[in-house]
């Protein structure tokens, strides 16, 4: 699946790399520092992606930090899973601000948190779209893919995790929600997963396909939203050092990525 998507690209990714070339702001990437919870905020220009919402009491956070950066608005909201630490804080978002395109995995929660966003989303009249198939978009100068799961049932939530690949340049993101074993598992079927950054699934839980993802990605620079009170794993960390990963965790902090097409740039 994943040598189609990147087939697919290839014109446009060469139409990427040569804008990469020239003067242009950077893409940026802010990870919050939001205890065991996700929320991604992607920046390239005036357009904003954010994916995931961390937990109810987690989108003041967030919510914060739009305002002080005068964000009204976001081109895209995509929800991995319906997990409460990462949609809690969906109905906020959509009361708050603007959103022009919501995107979510194709299956079905009844938790408190999912029904406030289902809720949410016809309060203001958006339509979020159930991503079945792989889906590709531009967003900025970066091309934007995101894998749905194989299957239609999993013991679990985490396995229904949307996964995002963006593309700026030289560089590659890749956004992996909660993606337990089974998911890994059907990523590395699919091939080519190789990204500079890494967005570690599951707060940083290992499992048995760890670390053959982890070595199938080769990322620079990892990222794991983990609090202190839930750590991540020390097998993790411990993968990620065998393949030279710089790797940083919310605990210590928000943190900031910046890609100028060629080079990453890391601040906590």
């Amino acid at each position: 699946m994943w040598s189609k998507i990147l087939a697919s690209l290839a014109v446009l990714l060469g139409f990427i790399t040569g804008c990469a070339n020239s003067e242009q702001a950077d893409l940026e990437v802010k990870i919050f520092k939001i205890g065991k919870a996700d929320s991604i905020l992607v920046t390239v220009h005036d357009k904003h992606m954010l994916i995931d919402t961390g937990e109810d009491e987690d989108v003041v956070e967030v919510l914060s930090y739009l305002k002080d950066a005068n964000i009204t608005s976001l081109d895209t909201l995509i929800i991995t899973h319906f997990d409460k630490d990462h949609v809690g804080g969906a109905d906020h978002i959509l009361k708050q601000l603007t959103v022009k395109q919501v995107l979510i995995p194709n299956y079905n929660s009844d938790s408190k948190q999912t029904v406030e966003f289902m809720e949410a989303l016809e309060d203001t009249s958006v339509t979020a779209t159930r991503i079945n198939e792989p889906f590709n978009f531009e967003f900025g100068e970066t091309q934007v893919s995101i894998l749905p799961p194989h299957q239609s049932t999993y013991d679990g939530d985490n396995d229904y995790s949307l996964v995002t690949s963006v593309i700026y340049g030289e560089t590659s993101f890749l956004f992996t929600g909660d993606a337990e074993a089974t998911r890994l598992a059907e990523l590395l079927d699919d091939g080519v997963l190789a990204h500079t950054f890494l967005k570690v699934p599951h707060h940083g839980r290992f499992n048995e396909q760890t670390t053959a993802f982890f070595t199938a990605v080769k990322p620079e620079i990892a990222v794991i939203t983990a609090s202190n009170k839930n750590p991540a794993d020390e097998q993790t960390l411990d993968a990620l050092q065998a393949i030279d990963a710089d790797v940083y965790i919310t605990k210590d902090g928000t943190i900031t990525v910046t890609s100028d097409g060629r080079t990453l740039s890391v601040q906590q």
